[in-house]
């Protein structure tokens, strides 16, 4: 049975009434505090826990989506009791806001038995809105203008594990991008930038990752290495012909009491006419 003691709701309690007002851009600071509280009850390798639930609320405000109010939803669960087999989750994010915006994200990451193999699997939906500044490092401030969109997108990822935290395998992006609306004087629309009135795509590739953190959720030291590439082509199911690589590289340094300093660097490389969504992204 999933068990939830008391000092534990406390915790989740004060842990919410101290996220303060974020900004509903501010996506990091969001994803950091979902998996802070996700790892308070995760337990740890010595009395692993089998399962349980929890619901976390999120808000935020911001000019482009007024008030914005959400809530995450996940189940932790092991496949095996034993001091190994990671922790694995199902969670949903889903928000709205006040001027109408909605957005809807189940995912997965699920590791077998001893570990031998790990699932990763997202769906997004959105129907929202975001700032757009252009392609290329010339952009300025007085460039950025907001457009809305909808937004489909599948990903997963079947990985086994080849070696002792070395995992390989296979894994498939889906996304479409539609009802782009930029502002009625906007130039945007007819600058040419590819997928910029909308696009679809499909690809597949490999996936090489490296993961000896010393817990998944809320690492305090160890590292992540990911070697990951798509190709995609024109199909029934896109319709831009191109190449990606991301290679994504952090690093955990423990500190004095519960204290932290990562590292993080991220090397995002596209070959062909790539959609402006799929682009490297900075800032």
């Amino acid at each position: 049975m999933c068990k939830f003691t008391a000092h534990k709701f406390l915790l989740f309690l004060f842990l919410v009434l101290n996220l303060g007002v974020a900004n509903a851009q501010d996506k990091g600071k969001l994803e950091k505090f979902i998996d802070k509280a996700y790892s308070i009850v995760e337990g740890d390798s010595a009395a692993p826990k089998s399962k349980y639930f929890l619901i976390i609320p999120m808000w935020g405000i911001a000019p482009e989506t007024g008030l914005k109010l959400g809530v995450s939803v996940g189940f932790v669960f092991r496949l095996a009791m034993d001091s190994v087999t990671r922790p694995s989750m199902a969670k949903i994010n889903t928000s709205f806001t006040t001027k109408r915006q909605f957005n809807f994200r189940p995912f997965c990451d699920v590791f077998f038995k001893g570990n031998k193999y790990n699932l990763k699997a997202q769906y997004v939906f959105n129907d929202f809105n975001e700032n757009y500044w252009g392609i290329g490092n010339q952009a300025t401030e007085a460039d950025k203008e907001l457009y809305d969109f909808n937004q489909h997108k599948l990903n997963a990822r079947l990985t086994k594990q080849i070696i002792h935290n070395l995992y390989f395998g296979g894994q498939f992006m889906y996304e479409k991008l539609y009802k782009t609306q930029f502002e009625a004087e906007s130039l945007t629309p007819e600058s040419g930038v590819s997928g910029i009135n909308g696009y679809e795509v499909f690809g597949a590739g490999l996936a090489l990752a490296f993961d000896n953190r010393n817990n998944i959720y809320w690492p305090s030291k160890g590292a992540y290495l990911e070697i990951s590439n798509h190709f995609y082509s024109k199909s029934f199911l896109g319709n831009h012909s191109f190449n990606s690589v991301i290679i994504d590289l952090i690093k955990y340094f423990p500190l004095c009491g519960s204290q932290i300093f990562a590292l993080q660097g991220v090397a995002s490389l596209n070959e062909g006419v790539v959609p402006f969504r799929q682009m490297g992204t900075l800032g």
